[in-house]
This record gives C-alpha cells, sequence and structure tokens, in this order.
C-alpha cells in the first residue's frame, strides 16, 4: 500500500510493519494542559532505513486522542517546512500489525518515508508529523532531523 507524497517531485509514503525503536522527538507541547478534543503525538521515534530499500526511513508515531475519532483523520508529512502530503489513517490504522481499531484513544502506528533521490553526504533532512482528526482538530508537529553520512560512516 502507498501513497505519493511530494519531496523535490515525488516521495512516496509506505507502510512499514515491523518491530521498531530508535531515537525519540518530543512535540515540545505539555500534554497536562492538552485540549481534550485534539489528537496529540507523543513521541516520534527513527528506525533507521529499510533494510530493503535505501531510501526508505522507517518511523513510529505514538498517539493520544481522548475522544477516539483519530482513525477516521489523516497523517500530515513535512519535509522541511513544506507540506508534503497525507494519508488516510483508515488505510494506515487497517495496516499495522495487529491492525489498530478506528476508535483507539492512544496507541503507535508504524510508517515507511520513502524519499525521492539520495541525499548528499552531510544533507539534513526535517520530518515532521501532524495528526488530524475527523472533526479537523489537529495534533502538534514533532520532528526529527537527520543528517546523512559518507559511506563509512564519516
Amino acid at each position: 500500500m502507498s501513497n505519493n507524497l511530494g519531496m523535490r517531485g515525488a516521495a512516496k509514503v509506505l507502510l512499514a510493519a515491523s518491530g521498531l525503536v530508535g531515537l525519540v522527538a518530543c512535540g515540545g507541547d505539555d500534554p497536562g494542559h492538552w485540549p481534550v478534543e485534539r489528537p496529540r503525538i507523543d513521541s516520534v521515534t527513527y528506525a533507521g532505513q529499510s533494510p530493503s530499500d535505501a531510501l526508505g526511513l522507517r518511523f513510529t508515531v505514538t498517539f493520544v486522542d481522548q475522544d477516539g475519532d483519530l482513525g477516521q483523520g489523516n497523517l500530515q508529512l513535512y519535509l522541511g517546512e513544506a507540506s508534503a502530503g497525507a494519508i488516510g489513517l483508515p488505510e494506515l490504522f487497517a495496516a499495522q500489525t495487529p491492525p489498530l481499531d478506528a476508535g483507539a484513544t492512544e496507541g503507535e502506528f508504524e510508517v515507511l518515508v520513502r524519499l525521492s533521490e539520495a541525499p548528499t553526504s552531510g544533507e539534513k533532512i526535517t520530518v515532521a508529523f501532524e495528526l488530524e482528526d475527523a472533526a479537523g482538530n489537529r495534533s502538534n508537529k514533532p520532528s526529527l532531523t537527520l543528517a546523512t553520512l559518507a559511506p563509512g560512516g564519516t
């Protein structure tokens, strides 16, 4: 299952279904003072490159949605400051292993962001995620900045 998103023309967001571990990025918003109607991203974890696709970057997004309507919303992806497109959460929730319930009030999903071209050595790539629920309420927008390394890790 894939959705086309624009990054320098044509990046793709694909769904991944593997156990992910990595660095955590915080959204910077105080969860103790979060409006109950808005979904919230608690963490975004970078899990590394896809083992089968050198241009694929794996992420896990952990969320809370107290009113349970996120499963009918969208995931908005940003590359740098630019919007790179959206993917429907009904499809993304259904593609998880096991599938996420459409009315989930918390959970995590995995997503694979596929770059349209290989970055150059030393290039920084900022990827951000924002959730929008069925009522149009938007979450915080945490981001991760990844820096590429030259071959050999230098």
